[in-house]
């Protein structure tokens, strides 16, 4: 039998709302600044703390990168799996994959530009304490294609792989965000939504 959760203490409370403040200003400040050119000053000025507290969480300003760049990507896996755990049909699986995940790096442009930097090395050797980025990529498409494996309508639409398809699926919105953020397209979360849904919905058609 698993024992109760130990409830948490006050300062272990306070030490993860410190933490979650910390690593949003860090996202702002490696957003706007570039990794190269930000400063651990300017993170802690931002956080509104010493310099000398982020040194009590985080070595260095590479691991309060790192740390940044970590939280945001598992926030959003937590979300995805959230939406994907609730929907049973396929069409309902594309929807909210591609729903959360533009409507997060919609409310978090700070965290897209840092997570598009480093997703750009994703196929290239990089060092272990990297390669969380890589992971957790596929842990989004991962949880897409049980999505999609797991779906009850599966027999009404073509028989692709869903390994494949939930690739295909990953790499479009990818280009959507980029879009977004890049050429600054104006079109709503929900637009891009149905433009996915009906390029992918025609090829799923029996």
């Amino acid at each position: 039998m698993t024992s109760p959760r130990r409830p948490r203490s006050r300062r272990e409370v306070l030490s993860e709302f410190r933490t979650a403040e910390i690593l949003a200003a860090a996202r702002s400040v490696f957003a706007a600044r570039g990794f190269a050119d930000a400063t651990v000053d300017e993170v802690a000025q931002a956080a509104g703390v010493a310099k000398g507290t982020l040194y009590l969480y985080y070595r260095s300003k590479r691991e309060i990168y790192l740390a940044a760049l970590r939280s945001g990507v598992e926030e959003l896996v937590l979300r995805l799996r959230q939406r994907l755990e609730a929907e049973t049909t396929v069409e309902g699986a594309i929807r909210a994959f591609v729903q959360t995940r533009l409507a997060y790096f919609e409310a978090h442009l700070d965290f897209f530009r840092i997570y598009y930097s480093e997703f750009a090395t994703m196929l290239t050797p990089v060092p272990a304490s990297q390669r969380f980025v890589r992971e957790i990529y596929l842990d989004q498409i991962r949880l897409l294609a049980s999505a999609l494996r797991a779906a009850a309508d599966r027999t009404r639409v073509r028989p692709l792989d869903p390994d494949r398809l939930a690739f295909a699926i990953g790499e479009l919105t990818r280009g959507l965000i980029s879009d977004r953020a890049l050429r600054g397209s104006q079109a709503s979360v929900d637009e891009d939504v149905a433009f996915v849904l009906d390029l992918v919905w025609n090829g799923l058609a029996p």
